[in-house]
C-alpha cells in the first residue's frame, strides 16, 4: 500500500502544481521494501537502513533519511504522522493510515516538513529550482512574519488563560517562552496542512469525486497543541471556556489561505 501510495504522488497534473515532483523520487527510495524500518508498538525497530538523499539543488548536502512504519497505539500517538528532523526520518503511524489516501496524505504532508527543514538549514535553492511556483509558494507562506505574530499573539492569550486553569489545579504554569517556541511550530503545521488539502483538491479534478478544502478544525488544534507540548491530556480535558474560545480563535487564523 505504502509503493502504491507514493506512485500515485507521479501524475503529471498533480506534480506540475505541486511539490510532489521533488518529494516522490524520495518517497520512491524510501519505500523500497529493503529500506523501510518497522517500529512495534513497544518501540522496538527491525529491518530497514537510511537512503542517502541528495536534495535536487546544486550544492546541497546530503541527508540520511528513514521511512519509519510504526505500530504504535493511536492513543499514545495522536498524530497520523510526523517528521523527526533530529533522527531524519519520516514516521508513518500504521493504524491511523489504513488507506491508500491516507497514507498519500500522510507521506506528502510530512514530505512538506521534511522540504521546509531543508530550506532552513540549507536554504530554499537546495530544493531545486528555486523559481519553482510551488517552491517559491511555499517559501512566501512559511515566512509571513504578521501570520506568525498573528499566531503568536493568539497562542499568548491562551497560555495566560491556561494558566488560571492550572492554579486552580495546583499545577505550575506554562512558561511563556513555550508561547515562542510552539507558534512557529503550529504556523508551519497551518501551511502544511494547505498544501496537502491542495494536493487532495487537485487529484478530484476531472473525476466523479468530490473534495473541499480543507479548514483545521477544533480537534485538529487540540491534537497539535498537545503535539507540541504546549498543553497536556489534562489541560485539554479541563479545558474552560475562555480556553476553548482562545482554541477556537487558533483554529480560524489557519485556514488553506495559508498557500498563497
Amino acid at each position: 500500500m505504502v509503493q502504491e501510495a507514493v506512485a500515485s504522488l507521479d501524475e503529471k497534473e498533480i506534480a506540475d502544481r505541486t511539490l510532489s515532483d521533488l518529494l516522490f523520487p524520495l518517497l520512491t527510495e524510501l519505500s523500497r521494501p529493503s529500506r523501510v524500518t518497522w517500529r512495534n508498538d513497544l518501540g522496538a525497530e527491525t529491518g530497514g537502513k537510511p537512503f542517502a538523499y541528495k536534495p535536487l539543488g546544486k550544492g546541497a548536502r546530503r541527508i540520511p533519511l528513514r521511512l519509519v512504519l510504526d505500530e504504535a497505539d493511536p492513543k499514545v500517538q495522536p498524530v497520523g504522522g510526523y517528521y523527526n528532523d533530529s533522527r531524519h526520518e519520516i514516521v508513518l503511524i500504521v493504524r491511523h493510515n489504513p488507506t491508500v489516501a491516507d497514507i498519500r496524505e500522510t507521506l506528502f504532508h510530512e514530505g512538506i516538513h521534511l522540504a521546509l527543514a531543508i530550506m532552513r538549514s540549507q536554504g530554499k535553492a537546495a530544493l531545486g529550482d528555486e523559481h519553482d511556483p510551488a517552491i517559491e509558494s511555499l517559501d512566501r507562506a512559511i515566512n509571513k512574519s504578521t501570520a506568525i505574530a498573528d499566531m503568536k499573539n493568539r497562542l499568548e492569550l491562551l497560555r495566560r488563560d491556561l494558566n488560571i486553569s492550572r492554579k486552580q489545579r495546583s499545577l505550575a504554569d506554562v512558561p511563556a517562552t513555550t508561547t515562542d517556541t510552539v507558534a512557529p511550530e503550529l504556523w508551519e503545521e497551518a501551511v502544511v496542512f494547505a498544501a496537502t488539502s491542495y494536493l487532495k483538491l487537485l487529484r478530484v479534478v476531472g473525476t466523479d469525486e468530490h473534495a473541499q478544502a480543507d479548514y483545521f478544525t477544533f480537534d485538529t488544534m487540540k491534537l497539535y497543541l498537545e503535539h507540541y507540548g504546549f498543553m497536556t491530556k489534562a489541560d485539554l480535558g479541563a479545558l474552560t471556556e475562555e480556553e476553548t474560545k482562545r482554541i477556537e480563535l487558533l483554529k480560524t487564523q489557519t485556514p488553506i489561505a495559508a498557500i498563497p
